[in-house]
């Protein structure tokens, strides 16, 4: 496993990439340089320097913009990423913040993934925690491929695309 990668496999698909994440699901695995790829079933949209998440009901692209749209709400700004689900809307600058039902959690230059049995905060460390794994290593993050691990992450998705 390289450093500066984040490595997303799911049953058909593992795909690594330096300075790259990618997020495979079973329609589409797309890969780009210094481009975040979020597909689901209806969209794959690749964009440089640009991260796109496209759910059921929208799919919308800015530069140098995360959009994360749900059912109840689209919210774009610059240098921000926001993620909103039923329960929280929260903004911060330069921070990326993962808010699920039980925890809304908040660090600068830091990505928090919170899943029901696990809130992790490491700087300058992307932390996915499933029911199953919770994986922590600096600079460096290590993911298990398997059907029941990225179950619960494709879960957390549909909980963002149910509203």
């Amino acid at each position: 496993m390289d450093t500066t990668l984040v490595l997303f496999c799911t049953n058909i698909c593992c795909i690594k990439e330096t300075t790259l994440v990618l997020f495979c699901t079973n329609i589409c695995c797309i890969k780009e340089t210094t481009l975040v790829l979020f597909c689901t079933n209806i969209c794959c949209i690749k964009e440089t320097t640009l991260v796109l998440f496209c759910t059921n009901i929208c799919c919308i692209k800015e530069t140098t913009l995360v959009l994360f749209c749900t059912n109840i709400c689209c919210i774009k700004e610059t240098t921000l990423v926001l993620f909103c689900t039923n329960i929280c809307c929260i903004k911060e600058t330069t921070l990326v913040l993962f808010c699920t039902n039980i925890c809304c959690v908040k660090e600068t230059t830091l990505v928090l993934f919170c899943t029901n049995i696990c809130c992790i905060k490491e700087t300058t460390l992307v932390l996915f925690c499933t029911n199953i794994c919770c994986i922590k290593e600096t600079l460096h993050l290590l993911l298990f491929c398997g059907t029941q691990a990225f179950f619960h992450v494709f879960r957390f998705f549909a909980v963002l695309t149910e509203g």
